[in-house]
């Protein structure tokens, strides 16, 4: 493209432009599945869907979800036949599943805390995920109540390495060794102590 038929940069390009990110490739080496995002958004709500690649470029990319929701967090299953991910479409963070040529993602956790990250294991049965305590009555009082002040020290809910059971659905908590608890309010990437003291 020749700098005269490139198009006027305005607000309205940067704001309704998309953003790739989060690419990770399947097992078998021949997909790609990655985010992407809008720059702006025009409701509370940040929306972004999972697109699909083919690693040698033999077919253009397309989309794995319709993007209605903030689907995120991209991961393969061994056989590199469906992607786990998660998304807020049920109106919480939860586990999803989308099998390649499939139409609809299924939905693996109905979990009442918040899901940050999952794993699927080698075996193909399990799968590991980092999630909240789940929320007490006073939680959901406080969220339908609009309540969000946050006092220090109060309110805390760890995060938990917890494994979840493709075949019956149970997400079961794992071990209370250190560093299976994290302390969920502290900032990403700093994560609690044996003893639950903030590291320095």
């Amino acid at each position: 493209m020749s700098e005269d038929d490139a198009p006027e940069l305005t607000a309205e390009l940067v704001v309704d432009g998309a953003v790739p990110s989060q690419p990770v490739i399947s097992p078998d080496g021949r997909w790609i599945a990655y985010v992407v995002a809008p720059v702006g958004r025009r409701a509370e709500r940040r929306t972004c869907a999972l697109w699909l690649a083919a690693a040698d470029g033999s077919s253009p990319p397309g989309k794995l979800t319709a993007g209605t929701a903030a689907d995120f967090g991209p991961r393969w299953a061994a056989d590199s036949a469906s992607v786990f991910f998660l998304s807020d479409r049920t109106g919480s963070r939860q586990l999803h599943r989308i099998r390649l040529g499939g139409w609809e993602a299924d939905a693996l956790t109905d979990w009442r805390g918040e899901i940050s990250d999952a794993r699927p294991l080698a075996d193909g049965r399990l799968v590991a995920v980092v999630a909240t305590d789940e929320s007490t009555e006073e939680d959901k009082r406080r969220r339908a109540e609009r309540d969000d002040a946050i006092v220090w020290g109060e309110q805390l809910r760890c995060s938990r390495l917890r494994v979840l059971d493709l075949a019956t659905g149970e997400l079961r908590t794992g071990s209370e060794s250190p560093g299976a608890a994290m302390a969920g309010s502290w900032p990403p990437g700093r994560s609690a102590g044996p003893t639950g003291s903030r590291p320095q």
